[in-house]
């Protein structure tokens, strides 16, 4: 059966008229990679990179913990990064969805990260990025099995804030 598949496929391409194309790359970057005792990435065109060693990403990732009475859309922001969205659609099962941003080649250093939505209390937190990968995942309420202790570690938790914007958190915020 292989074998009548590849004559057969063999043929069409033998008996097919066309221009034949490649993928070609329009500006290609030639980089010249760090070796020993040199610090810092350099491009071909000598402009100074960030160093290998010193570069870092952060995921956050939110996930409902409740069911979500209407779509809510966080802003998720980085100390000298462009923000991003994450939006979290209503009524969803609370294992159904989750929303993922990345904030990558980040140089070694303190960022302050912050998310934000109507009607949620802002969220922040102080991220030290030194050349590795860090996870930061948020739920809209708490998760089962946690004892959200401080010292302890536990999902973060996105808490319903004055959802209707009267000035008083009370039982009328629940039901948005």
């Amino acid at each position: 059966m292989k074998r009548v598949v590849s004559i057969l496929l063999a043929a069409t391409l033998m008996l097919t008229s066309g221009t034949v194309t490649y993928a070609t790359e329009e500006n290609p970057v030639q980089m010249e990679y760090q070796t020993e005792g040199q610090d810092a990435v350099q491009a071909v065109n000598g402009t100074e990179q960030v160093p290998l060693k010193d570069i870092g990403v952060v995921q956050v990732s939110i996930a409902p913990g409740i069911t979500l009475q209407k779509s809510v859309t966080f802003t998720v922001g980085l100390s000298g990064q462009e923000s991003q969205s994450i939006e979290l659609a209503a009524n969803q099962e609370i294992q159904d969805t989750k929303g993922t941003v990345h904030f990558s080649q980040l140089p070694a250093g303190t960022y302050e990260l912050t998310v934000a939505a109507p009607g949620f209390a802002t969220y922040t937190q102080t991220i030290e990025v030194n050349s590795k990968s860090y996870a930061v995942n948020l739920m809209t309420g708490f998760v089962e099995g946690y004892t959200y202790e401080e010292g302890d570690y536990h999902p973060g938790v996105l808490l319903i804030g004055d959802v209707t914007g009267d000035g008083v958190i009370d039982d009328t915020d629940l039901q948005y």
